[in-house]
């Protein structure tokens, strides 16, 4: 078995988030836990201010509520899947909704997030879920490299 170099794929426990909520105790409760799950979290409240944000500085995983007043979550995934800057439009996405129903969950993949999760939000899932994006997220980049 060959030696590999340690890639960012290794430490899936790290990486920069950008939570987008409209609500003050949302992105304190999302950020809380994703600080001390060895995250380190941006916030943003409101779907501009979250675009400014990715434009100034790209996480490696957004985080998006899915209503927002002004840009909804599913418009500002649009928005950043059609960026011209690669490293933006492939940016990893999980949308956040209150929503259970089949016509949002379409709604949010079909904005181009990678996933979503619904409210109330297991914890343990939401973890999971960052964690595989950016896996999947740093295997792109190993293959873009080989």
């Amino acid at each position: 078995m060959q030696n590999r170099p340690v890639s960012d794929r290794d430490n899936a426990t790290s990486g920069k988030i950008l939570v987008v909520d409209d609500a003050a105790d949302a992105r304190r409760l999302f950020a809380r836990f994703l600080k001390a799950a060895g995250f380190s979290v941006k916030t943003a409240a409101s779907g501009e201010e979250a675009l400014r944000a990715i434009a100034k500085e790209p996480p490696d995983l957004v985080m998006l509520d899915y209503e927002m007043p002004g840009l909804s979550g599913p418009q500002v995934c649009a928005r950043i899947r059609a960026s011209e800057t690669v490293e933006i439009a492939g940016l990893p996405v999980i949308l956040v909704t209150a929503h259970t129903d089949e016509e949002e969950e379409i709604r949010c993949l079909e904005a181009g997030a990678n996933d979503f999760v619904t409210k109330p939000v297991s914890r343990a899932v939401l973890q999971a879920r960052i964690q595989t994006q950016l896996r999947l997220r740093a295997y792109a980049r190993d293959l873009e490299e080989w």
